[in-house]
């Protein structure tokens, strides 16, 4: 009697101030936890290029070596040897090898180990520079977000840049998921790691909004809450989380961004063949009631064509038209038309057109960080303007400046002699009017050249040089214009200028 109040009580504490996973969740990791995929990239060295293991070794060795294992089989006849306290005891075995970082082992024969092999891993930074919040239990995410580059804390703070909340654990995680909205952090689920992993580079978390998955729902109806509730009850004292609905699913438009990749298959039914294709978002506007979107599509089976795209969104369906061929004439035919829906993170439709009867299906791909990148560099240099102080408050009284003042003066440019790649000539200036020879190279290669002018002063005579550098050419307004830079050198440091020349062709 006294045990079973003692277990009723405990029962009772344990529901209402611990999370249902808290004393279970760390045995039942592999459960809880998708199976990730792994960027890590081992290789050897067969004496003159890095070769990669395949991909069922690539895996193995890396498993094996976050189980701190010492020494792994590769093949039948080779196993890797990791028993090194610092790269410079691998390099020691070998002579070719002291620039070579991320050396981890060295690759033995069973039969022989004296007969080896170097051995490195190289790990993408993908998360480098990010903080997440992982809820605990999670120990496989924890570790491959740590691998990748990124910092895990152990509390939602403001230093956490983003959250990893898998949907399976949601409802645990209602007070974590409130406090990072209220900081404005990012909320994504464990498909967010898997396709960064795959991809082997960090995604865009807005186009990984949580959601809660209509599995959750039908285990929360059969949990003896009640089968008609069609919102999910919490715990006394908590607050539902503020994620999307099954039925709202995560916003199309968010995939139908600057820089966003779809990737899929056009289908000719007739034909029986299949031509994969990469669509690329390079620009999208919001129009009145409907977006605009524009890009290139790549087919990578038809000798690599390229072709341009326009297109809109508008409630879910999307329509585009192939209208230019930039690569591959005679592999591709434009105007080409295309009608889908767009549902979440897929796009599946048909060709607009009767003669052929043929569908395509794409898939969300990702979004290209150089995009982010750009517009970010724009927004900067927009804010740098935007910063630059006021002349008012610059010319105050007592303000002191340095400044140069520079003069123009006119030459003719003549070459009365070239050999190979040795030029001389004179130099006819405007102010004071006088002629000058020159001498110096050329390098056709870069298409640039050093001149070295030698002139006579009429004061005291003495010998000054002045030794030009052409950086290249450009178009100018209605002649070919070479540009560079000069230096005179002469005794006095007054008579020491440099400054800059232009020629006109």
């Amino acid at each position: 009697m006294f045990f079973s109040l003692k277990y009723e009580i405990f029962k009772r504490i344990r529901r209402k101030y611990l999370p249902s996973n808290y004393f279970w969740g760390r045995v039942q990791t592999s459960k809880m936890s998708r199976k990730l995929p792994t960027a890590v990239r081992w290789c050897w060295f067969n004496d003159k290029t890095w070769q990669d293991y395949d991909k069922k070794v690539n895996e193995q060795l890396e498993a094996d070596f976050q189980k701190k294992k010492k020494k792994i089989p590769c093949s039948k006849e080779h196993h890797v040897d990791l028993d090194f306290a610092t790269d410079a005891d691998i390099k020691k075995n070998f002579n070719n090898m002291e620039l070579e970082k991320n050396l981890v082992g060295i690759q033995r024969r069973n039969d022989e180990p004296m007969k080896r092999r170097a051995v490195k891993r190289e790990v993408p930074n993908i998360f480098k520079k990010e903080v997440f919040y992982i809820p605990r239990g999670f120990n496989d995410y924890i570790l491959a977000a740590k691998v990748y580059g990124a910092e895990v804390e152990n509390s939602i703070n403001k230093t956490v840049t983003i959250f990893l909340c898998p949907e399976s654990d949601v409802k645990n995680q209602t007070k974590e998921i409130n406090k990072a909205q209220n900081y404005s952090i990012p909320i994504v689920g464990d498909d967010f790691l898997v396709d960064c992993i795959t991809a082997g580079r960090r995604m865009d978390p807005k186009t990984y909004p949580l959601k809660i998955g209509k599995s959750d729902d039908k285990k929360r109806k059969g949990s003896g809450e009640g089968s008609d509730s069609k919102k999910a009850k919490w715990d006394e004292g908590e607050e539902a989380p503020k994620v999307a609905s099954d039925d709202e699913g995560p916003p199309s438009e968010l995939f139908l961004q600057d820089g966003c990749k779809w990737t899929g298959k056009c289908i000719y039914k007739k034909e029986g063949t299949e031509y994969p294709f990469v669509m690329k978002i390079l620009e999208s506007k919001d129009k009145k009631d409907k977006k605009k979107i524009s890009g290139h599509i790549k087919w990578p089976t038809l000798k690599k064509s390229v072709t341009k795209f326009k297109g809109s969104f508008k409630n879910g369906k999307i329509e585009f038209e192939e209208y230019e061929i930039v690569k591959g004439k005679d592999e591709v035919e434009v105007p080409m038309k295309y009608k889908g829906k767009v549902t979440g993170k897929k796009i599946s439709g048909e060709i607009d057109d009767k003669k052929l009867t043929a569908t395509f299906k794409l898939d969300f791909f990702g979004r290209d960080d150089e995009d982010e990148k750009k517009k970010d560099k724009k927004d900067k240099t927009k804010d740098k303007k935007d910063k630059l102080p006021d002349l008012l408050e610059l010319l105050k009284p007592q303000a002191k400046f340095n400044g140069v003042c520079f003069t123009v003066n006119t030459f003719a440019y003549s070459v009365f002699e070239r050999e190979n790649n040795s030029l001389q000539g004179t130099l006819a200036w405007e102010n004071p009017k006088r002629k000058t020879k020159f001498k110096g190279s050329l390098n056709s290669s870069a298409a640039t050249f050093d001149l070295e002018e030698t002139m006579i002063k009429k004061d005291d005579d003495e010998p000054e040089k002045r030794v030009y550098h052409a950086d290249g050419v450009r178009e100018g307004d209605k002649e070919i214009v070479i540009y560079g830079t000069f230096l005179t050198q002469a005794k006095k440091k007054e008579d020491c200028l440099d400054g800059i020349f232009e020629i006109s062709v």
